[in-house]
């Protein structure tokens, strides 16, 4: 469970980061 909330956690990340781009 830890583990693929942090894979989601990363995918949250990596798409707040290009919507900022």
């Amino acid at each position: 469970m830890i583990c693929l909330l942090s894979v989601v956690k990363d995918i949250l990340h990596f798409e707040y980061n290009l919507l900022y781009d």
